[in-house]
């Protein structure tokens, strides 16, 4: 994981678009394991990178469902589903969301990217992201960066 240059915890991300800003803080990993409709039992996982400074507040959550995918999850790339009808019965997909001060109160849903996965055990995920967001009323940003995110307890 040194290919990064991050502490575990830490994420650096950049955006492009309307605003340009660079943008850092923690980054840590939850998984929950779900029981299908048909009862299968897999695990999803919820990335997030926050930082609830007072200069530029901002959180970034990527949710990853795949009935696949085992834990740890697969060092590899995780594109962003492009049709997600909900989050109540069996999401499955890759799907974010950010929430960033400096752009409004709206927030920002994937439209396209991807996450890559270079490093996973059961302890930290290690990667790096690309994602296309839009907010409600169209305004589009470009998100990039890095991250070794630990899992909680």
């Amino acid at each position: 994981m040194d290919e990064i240059g991050l502490e575990e915890g830490a994420y650096e991300l950049s955006t492009l678009g309307e605003l340009s800003l660079n943008l850092s803080g923690s980054a840590f990993l939850n998984t929950e394991e779900i029981i299908s409709k048909d009862g299968n039992l897999y695990t999803t996982l919820n990335l997030k990178l926050e930082n609830d400074g007072e200069v530029d507040r901002h959180f970034v959550d990527i949710y990853i469902a795949d009935p696949d995918i085992k834990q740890p999850f697969a060092e590899r790339t995780y594109a962003i589903s492009k049709n997600i009808d909900g989050f109540i019965n069996d999401f499955q997909g890759v799907f974010g969301i950010a929430d960033i001060d400096r752009f409004g109160e709206l927030p920002f849903f994937t439209k396209g990217g991807q996450i890559s996965v270079f490093h996973t055990d059961h302890h930290r995920m290690a990667g790096n992201l690309k994602l296309t967001l839009m907010n409600t009323i169209g305004q589009t940003i470009e998100l990039e960066g890095e991250f070794i995110a630990a899992f909680s307890p």
